[in-house]
């Protein structure tokens, strides 16, 4: 019984039944008024005639049979889906402004802005001479120096001839030889390698290298200080009584020296 009353409440139902009672009501009704209009002794209906001896035998049960032949059709339809909630609507992206390509101005390097900084890597330095090693397959010319080369002599005080060249590659290895090293790319010479600073932790190998006398400032003059100051204290190749720099003994007299190491 609980089942068939809330089925009643159903939408689909409830109309169905609602229009079956005013049915119902507009057929009593209207026997009524015609028995009435009627006056027959034998169809005397009650006043009010809702209870009539007509209205039991016929109106109650044509209602009792709509009621139910409705009521089987409705139970046997399938239940109405619940209603569905609109989708909440999807938000709207904000709208971006077009981006501006940038200015000439923005993609032109300032005249006055400095000039970028030159490429440098690290790795372990093996000496070659007194001025060059190799770093990571690299042939390195340390930039501002120039050292004795391999079959220069000099001649010392008491007359004997050393070979510099060995002294200033000796001097070198003593520093960084299979040491890792920073260098500082700033250009490439004529035989392909690559000049450059060249930096153990916060050294300059190059000042050292001409501040301890055993190379040449040369290329600039950003070593000039340090040579004074190695000629004056008499230090590594300046201790020597005759010494030529290094590209007189390349491109000069080699003969002039009077000596062979």
């Amino acid at each position: 019984m609980k089942a068939i009353l809330s089925q009643a409440l159903d939408s689909q139902l409830l109309p169905f039944l609602v229009g079956a009672l005013v049915f119902a009501v507009i057929l009593g009704a209207a026997r009524i008024f015609s028995a009435r209009k009627r006056r027959s002794p034998r169809n005397n209906r009650r006043r009010g005639g809702i209870l009539s001896r007509g209205w039991r035998t016929q109106g109650l049960p044509f209602l009792a049979a709509v009621i139910l032949v409705g009521g089987l059709y409705a139970l046997s339809l399938p239940p109405s889906p619940p209603p569905q909630s609109a989708p909440p609507p999807e938000p709207i992206a904000p709208t971006m402004p077009d981006a501006q390509p940038p200015s000439l101005d923005a993609q032109s390097p300032s005249l006055d802005a400095p000039p970028p900084a030159q490429p440098g890597f690290h790795g372990t330095a093996s000496v070659i001479d007194g001025d060059s090693i190799m770093v990571a397959g690299q042939e390195i010319r340390v930039s501002g120096v120039d050292a004795p080369e391999w079959d220069q002599p000099a001649r010392l005080s008491n007359g004997r001839c050393i070979n510099q060249g060995t002294l200033s590659t000796n001097a070198l290895k003593r520093k960084i030889e299979g040491r890792r090293v920073r260098v500082a790319v700033e250009s490439t010479d004529s035989y392909d390698r690559l000049v450059s600073a060249v930096f153990l932790g916060g050294r300059d190998i190059g000042r050292e290298m001409v501040r301890e006398g055993f190379a040449w400032s040369a290329y600039g003059r950003q070593y000039r200080g340090e040579q004074r100051e190695a000629q004056q204290a008499r230090r590594g190749i300046w201790a020597h009584r005759e010494t030529l720099p290094p590209a007189e003994w390349r491109h000069g007299d080699k003969s002039r020296m009077g000596c062979r190491p």
